[in-house]
């Protein structure tokens, strides 16, 4: 083989090499930004549905023993609303789930003890972004408010 062959050879293989290489490293930052955005978009949903729900939870403490037969009605309001950007929602209170009574979504009754948990959950290669946070009722009942966006 030649002497400009083999510089050919050598400087397309070092070419694609690095373009590759260039190409992986875009790429997983693309994902990663794309990945942010989602958790950003369900952080905010989030956010807006918990705000609400908090401000129901006491006023509803405040009037009347909670009664889970109205927490339920609220709830299932919210879902609604919110059931065309594909989420779904469950509340915990204590150990035991209020809403939905059933399809448990999460499974992990348990209150974390941090006041806000972020999760990405892939099954069935459907990739779900799970935010939980626990919220502190007026009588002193743990609530654990649980939002999933697929």
């Amino acid at each position: 083989m030649k002497l400009w062959e083999k510089i050919y050879i050598l400087t397309l293989v070092i070419f694609l090499v690095f373009m590759n290489g260039s190409l992986y490293v875009i790429f997983h930052m693309t994902y990663k930004k794309d990945v942010r955005a989602e958790q950003d978009k369900a952080k905010n949903a989030f956010y807006m549905i918990e705000s609400g729900i908090n401000r129901d939870i006491k006023l509803i403490e405040k009037s009347t023993s909670i009664a889970h037969s109205r927490l339920t009605a609220i709830l299932e309001t919210y879902e609604a609303y919110y059931e065309k950007q594909q989420i779904a929602l469950e509340l915990w209170e204590e150990k035991q789930c209020i809403f939905p009574s059933e399809d448990i979504i999460y499974q992990k009754n348990y209150f974390s003890k941090k006041k806000e948990k972020i999760l990405i959950k892939k099954e069935n290669d459907i990739k779900t972004i799970i935010v939980t946070k626990k919220i502190d009722g007026i009588s002193g009942t743990s609530y654990l408010i649980i939002v999933l966006r697929r």
